[in-house]
């Protein structure tokens, strides 16, 4: 199926995954990854750039980048990163069955931070408790957005100009009917306008 589970790599979880959800796509934590690398003796801001750098790779070209620049600084650093699998940690290796490119499991964290005091409940109680908690959040939003002031939020005003800066290095050349060749200083990449999908896989 669609489903993504994101853990540590503990044995037992890592084999329970296996066992129990054998067609879902397993990743892991790259707060986690970097915590068990620093274990196996690899530690500090380089490997955290390292790490980072391949994680956050959109593409195998930028993630092979990031691996050889590691493998010179330390070569068994790197096997050990290159022996977990790629598609456990990497965004450019991530199956398109799944629709998040998340690479850490703070969504998770904060929901648990956020229920913590119900979670010693009775299971019914603990869950119209939680029920409450989100009817008085999502009403609070839909408040918010009601005053807004602006048709598309902030954040997202922000990334787009973020990307126009670098469009403006870029051409594009229709190839079909919703398809297109966006040109740039040193990749091209294909869109497809009616899968809503581009090369550089963002």
């Amino acid at each position: 199926g669609g489903w993504t589970i994101m853990s540590d790599r503990q044995k037992g979880l890592m084999n329970a995954v296996a066992r129990v959800f054998p067609d879902c796509e397993h990743r892991y934590c790259k707060r986690h990854l970097l915590a068990n690398m620093a274990t196996a003796g690899y530690r500090g801001e380089k490997y955290k750039s390292f790490v980072d750098s391949a994680v956050y790779a959109y593409t195998e070209y930028d993630y092979n980048i990031a691996m050889d620049a590691l493998k010179a600084f330390n070569a068994k650093a790197w096997k050990w990163l290159n022996d977990l699998g790629k598609e456990h940690f990497s965004r450019h290796a991530f199956s398109s069955r799944s629709r998040t490119d998340l690479v850490v499991n703070n969504l998770s964290e904060v929901f648990n931070n956020y229920i913590i005091e119900l979670r010693d409940k009775p299971i019914v109680t603990m869950l119209d408790k939680i029920r409450q908690k989100l009817m008085v959040r999502a009403n609070q939003k839909r408040d918010g957005g009601q005053q807004a002031m602006w048709e598309i939020t902030p954040v997202v005003v922000g990334k787009l100009e973020v990307e126009k800066k670098y469009a403006r290095y870029c051409n594009a050349y229709q190839s079909g009917v919703g398809l297109w060749e966006i040109l740039g200083s040193e990749r091209q990449y294909e869109v497809n306008l009616f899968s809503r999908t581009c090369g550089c896989n963002k």
